[in-house]
């Protein structure tokens, strides 16, 4: 149950971010991260949780998600490098100080590239969405520097980073996505 304003919602596993303290949210964000970096569990969450909460923060401008509702959590339209078609998937994201925001291909802990890698890769013009508020951005691959800078901040927001990075035959990359 979450308070938007001066009303009670309540969503079966759904976090309506609104003004609850982290503190509050404790047990859920144990639960998620625990979830979110539990091998056998993987294959399920990395298929349901990704199209739900697409739908769920496009079709409430950010408000509602499924598993990242306690997290920073953007949804990066890119071109599709062989349809030509929009592509948005919900990541997770630190904000730069000096603009822009940070996004790591880690896949779930998986050895192959998420899709929208080769997306971004083929074609670095994009758009961000952050609380339903659109941003244009052009994505580039982080430095070495800019990579030993952003991980631990990344870890700092989801500890299952530093997980699949151990889980991983590649080295995972982060992107950086600096608006227009």
């Amino acid at each position: 149950m979450s308070v938007i304003g001066h009303r009670s919602v309540t969503l079966p596993g759904v976090v309506v971010v609104g003004p609850r303290t982290l503190t509050t949210m404790r047990p859920y964000i144990r639960f998620v991260e625990w979830l979110g970096g539990n091998r056998l569990m993987l294959p399920v969450v990395s298929r349901i949780q990704t199209p739900i909460d697409r739908v769920l923060m496009k079709t409430t401008r950010g408000r509602v998600r499924l598993m990242s509702g306690a997290y920073p959590t953007l949804l990066l339209t890119a071109t599709g490098r062989k349809t030509g078609k929009s592509r948005t998937i919900p990541l997770l994201f630190v904000e730069r100080s000096n603009g822009g925001w940070v996004v790591a291909d880690t896949n779930y802990g998986k050895d192959e590239r998420p899709g929208w890698c080769a997306n971004l890769d083929a074609n670095p013009v994009a758009k961000v969405s952050i609380n339903g508020v659109a941003h244009e951005v052009t994505a580039r691959t982080a430095t070495a520097h800019e990579c030993a800078a952003y991980w631990p901040k990344l870890d700092q927001i989801w500890p299952n980073f530093e997980k699949y990075r151990g889980r991983m035959r590649r080295e995972p990359h982060i992107w950086i996505l600096e608006p227009d």
